[in-house]
């Protein structure tokens, strides 16, 4: 039986790994696709919606002009020669509409009664809502609703009050139809990627096992037996993104040249309908300011010309200029060649190439972080087989450690897929409540989640005590995923913010459940420690994984749907969790140690009066949390402010992401062991006042980067340092258990992330309005609060000294 059970355990290692890694691999290879070809269409439909404006923007143009010598839009004659003008230069699956302020239809290309799904979108509340809004300065506004893609170009008065709007309907499929044979062929390269990656997957794990003579410590072996699958699933990736870059260029090309086409085509037939009026090319008047403006408004056109060829050869050495093309005007004196010639933007090309070079970076580093996130979890289930598992020893909260930094990625990652996102969804309603502006509506739902999360984790502090951790954490869970259903079914603001509600109650829930583990999970207080670091390095990769996740989502296909992507993974992360935690051993733990704390609740403000839990609170938590939005509630705002390229947020979440989670909880464990809890709390507050002094000195792309990468470490090194002093301050050690003094803690933090995005507002419009340097004055702020808790904390028994608080195994 012993020699069998030798065998097979081998054999059930690496089934498991095996099984995990073949699900990752799937995953993440879809995914990559997904996003790649989710970002390709966009950039097509961008590139088509471009001729379609140009089109449509010269009928807007004969309309104003008609509008500005008397012509009321509401009785506007001859409007079928104007239709049929524009319907004969689009595809035939556009129709046109014209509405008034209102939103009510006026003229259809169409018969009302032909198209009835047309005549129920316009009428739709939320297009009506978009027609009375459309702004008189936008070139053009698109959306989908109800299955179709709808083209706003606002129509003005003499005045350029906005008095209607042209508008071009055509279905989401007919986009769809145009790329399928693109997205069979980039689906069949992946999948033909993918199955080469399985079969060497399935070689490395069972033909090539690691054997004990090649590696002698088991723990190394280990470690191998999963780097090996991770590294097999970061190449296939890499070998995908590299073929399915080449395709795209190719076809973005192809696109360019289709779209350049149109609008040749459409300027021969202007400038031609002047010539057969008696109008020669040269007494054109206006022509070049036209062709001009024609340029200049859509991207992908550099330049046009009219010219009189005298001598060309590339029509007979057959030399083909894939940036030009040109076509002779069919309306010539005899004897003369004369042309007109489109220009191909090579800049916009090489920025949308380059756009989606960034866009496989950002996936490809996404997709490394959860692969190797979650490439101990076989460990993990491996162990739960083990005569180990509920049994207390220091192995098992090692595990636990493990455990808690897997969960709480998963769970952030599930979080923060949606969170950002109720606002777009907002302004996509351009939603107004209690008669609020659109812009401060669209704060409310993560605004009332948070208020949710503070008061719910006050209240079920004490009320999770008398319910068992395990059903705690399921119903914590059910809610969660009650209201991201319940959101994706929203129809409203109002209904959204209630629904944000419940997710916000279900956050607290499952905060307080995963507090009341980590005290169950410690045996000693040297283990708390390890404990917060592993969970804030979950939470920081989950953070930056997430956002990336959900902001693909609802750039295809809408931000309706993060939050079914939500609730999917927080059904993933209760069934991990419920899975790979020793539930009958922290209950166990639990029972003991409640036991020992029950004279620890002398209530919350009596602790809090103390003088050096109040200046901890307003010395270190307040710094902490505000950096902790630094990236969330600042980056985004100084980015637009000075105009740099978006993809630079991106970017800034990713450097800031992965400092926090590699770097910062390594540095937590070293530099408490040298240096002492209360030093590195110190140094973590100089950590911040550096990342803002950086800012201050240039504002450009690269410090940026650098002080957002500094913010990462303050966060990574500085929360679980400043927590786990926190717990071992003795005004707190002796009057609170670990669950109530991390809830304290948690509600403290909300409560100054609510207000940081007022906050860093207020510092951009000071700095605005008088010339100061507000980020220079901030981090000087940070640079004296670390000086003053030097000053205070002095004396703290903990300063100074080598601590155990982060000795022993590594995460």
């Amino acid at each position: 039986m012993m020699e069998s059970h030798t065998v097979s355990s081998p054999n059930k290692k690496r089934r498991t790994l095996t099984l995990i890694f073949a699900v990752l691999l799937i995953a993440a290879t879809f995914f990559v696709w997904w996003m790649s070809f989710s970002g390709f269409k966009s950039s097509y439909k961008e590139i088509k919606q471009q001729y379609y404006s140009v089109v449509a923007g010269q009928v807007v143009s004969e309309l104003e002009a008609s509008i500005n010598y008397g012509k009321s839009l509401d009785s506007f004659y001859n409007i079928g020669r104007i239709f049929a003008k524009l319907t004969s230069l689009l595809p035939e699956h556009i129709e046109a509409v014209i509405t008034n302020r209102s939103g009510e239809v006026l003229y259809t290309s169409f018969e009302r009664g032909s198209r009835q799904e047309i005549m129920a979108v316009l009428e739709n509340e939320k297009v009506v809502v978009r027609l009375v809004n459309a702004s008189p300065s936008s070139k053009y506004s698109s959306f989908e609703q109800d299955s179709q893609e709808l083209m706003l170009l606002p129509i003005t008065d003499k005045s350029q009050a906005a008095i209607g709007s042209l508008v071009l309907v055509y279905p989401s499929a007919a986009l769809n139809g145009e790329l399928a044979p693109q997205q069979r062929e980039t689906i069949q390269l992946s999948l033909l990627v993918l199955g080469i990656s399985l079969l060497i997957l399935i070689f490395a794990l069972w033909v090539l096992p690691v054997s004990e003579e090649t590696v002698k410590s088991p723990s190394a072996r280990q470690r191998l037996l999963q780097l090996i699958p991770a590294l097999i699933v970061m190449v296939c990736l890499s070998v995908q993104s590299a073929t399915m870059y080449a395709q795209y260029e190719e076809r973005y090309k192809s696109a360019l040249a289709d779209g350049a086409a149109g609008i040749l085509n459409y300027i021969e037939t202007t400038v031609g309908s002047l010539y057969e009026k008696g109008i020669a090319y040269e007494q054109m008047e206006g022509i070049t300011e036209y062709l001009t403006t024609k340029a200049k408004d859509t991207p992908i056109i550099w330049n046009i010309r009219i010219y009189n060829s005298i001598a060309d050869t590339d029509e007979i050495l057959e030399r083909v200029d894939s940036w030009r093309i040109s076509a002779p005007l069919s309306h010539k004196e005899e004897g003369t060649d004369t042309r007109v010639e489109i220009q191909i933007s090579q800049e916009y090309m090489n920025d949308q190439m380059k756009n989606l070079l960034l866009v496989f970076l950002i996936t490809m580093i996404a997709s490394a972080v959860v692969v190797f996130e979650v490439m101990r979890l076989p460990e993990l289930l491996l162990f739960r087989r083990s005569s180990e598992f509920n049994r207390n020893s220091a192995l098992q909260e090692e595990k636990i450690t493990l455990g808690l930094r897997i969960i709480n990625f998963i769970f952030f990652m599930a979080l923060y897929a949606s969170m950002p996102f109720s606002s777009i969804l907002v302004r996509q309603w351009d939603g107004q409540l209690w008669g609020l502006s659109t812009d401060v509506t669209a704060s409310l739902p993560i605004t009332f989640e948070l208020l949710s999360l503070m008061l719910c984790s006050l209240l079920f502090a004490r009320f999770s005590r008398h319910t068992g951790k395990r059903t705690f954490l399921i119903l914590s869970a059910v809610a969660i995923i009650s209201g991201n259903v319940l959101s994706a079914l929203a129809a409203g603001p109002q209904q959204l913010i209630l629904c944000r509600v419940l997710c916000g109650a279900g956050f607290a829930g499952v905060k307080t459940a995963v507090n009341a583990i980590i005290a169950s999970g410690s045996q000693a207080s040297n283990r708390t420690g390890l404990h917060i670091a592993a969970m804030n390095a979950g939470l920081l990769g989950g953070i930056m994984c997430g956002g990336s996740l959900g902001a693909a989502i609802a750039n295809s296909i809408g931000a309706s749907y993060t939050y079914q992507f939500t609730a999917g993974l927080i059904l993933a992360f209760l069934a991990i969790t419920l899975h790979i935690l020793p539930w009958k051993l922290l209950n166990e733990k639990h029972e003991s140690y409640s036991g020992q704390k029950k004279s620890k609740t002398p209530g919350i403000l009596p602790v809090l009066w103390q003088r050096k839990v109040l200046g901890y609170l307003v010395l270190v938590t307040l710094p902490l949390n505000l950096g902790l939005m630094f990236i969330v509630s600042f980056i985004p705002s100084y980015v637009e402010k000075l105009s740099l390229p978006v993809i630079l947020i991106s970017y800034g979440y990713l450097v800031n992401g992965l400092l926090g989670i590699y770097l910062g909880p390594l540095l937590a464990k070293n530099l408490t062991k040298r240096m002492g809890k209360a030093m590195s709390v110190a140094v973590m507050l100089f950590m911040g006042a550096a990342a803002l002094l950086v800012l201050s000195i240039n504002p450009m792309a690269a410090v940026i980067l650098l002080s957002t990468a500094l913010m990462g470490l303050f966060d990574g090194f500085g929360s679980p340092v400043s927590t786990d002093y926190f717990l071992d301050m003795p005004e707190i050690k002796e009057k609170l258990d670990i669950p109530s003094a991390l809830a304290f803690l948690g509600v403290i933090g909300n409560a100054v992330q609510m207000l940081s995005p007022m906050i860093y507002g207020w510092l951009l419009l000071m700095g605005s309005n008088t010339g100061i340097n507000t980020i220079l004055v901030l981090g000087l702020i940070y640079l004296v609060f670390g000086l003053l808790f030097l000053s205070m904390f002095r004396r703290s028994t903990s300063f100074g000294k080598k601590e155990r608080g982060f000795r022993g195994e590594s995460m």
